[in-house]
């Protein structure tokens, strides 16, 4: 597990605190009794459990937009060199594309049931 010191004590490597995985662990309390398959989680904390949740998905949720917005860089790409030929080259292409990618975040709701 650990490498061993010359004082014959153990170098544990440091807890990834990054992985959420290794989050989960601190807030949930484990009850054993006998065997393993008996094992009792609970959750001390709901909102804590949703943002462990919201960690574990985050990168893939994170691939997922970024796919769509790749998808619709060549718009975003044209209608701000366009707004920069009509107004002037003192606009900011980067700010402008920045701006309409958070208005549409924004603007996304869940459709009605």
């Amino acid at each position: 597990m650990g490498a061993h010191r010359g004082d014959g004590r153990r170098d544990w490597p440091e807890a990834d605190v990054q992985n959420p995985w290794n989050l989960m662990i601190k807030h949930r309390q484990v009850q054993r009794r006998g065997r393993r398959s008996h094992m009792v989680v609970s959750f001390t904390d709901p909102v804590v459990s949703m943002d462990l949740l919201r960690a574990v998905l985050q990168p893939s949720f994170n691939d997922d937009i970024i796919a769509v917005f790749r998808k619709y860089q060549q718009f975003l790409d044209k209608a701000a060199e366009n707004v920069k030929e009509n107004v002037g080259d003192d606009v900011p292409t980067d700010q402008l594309i920045t701006d309409t990618c958070r208005n549409l975040l924004e603007h996304v709701r869940l459709p009605a049931n």
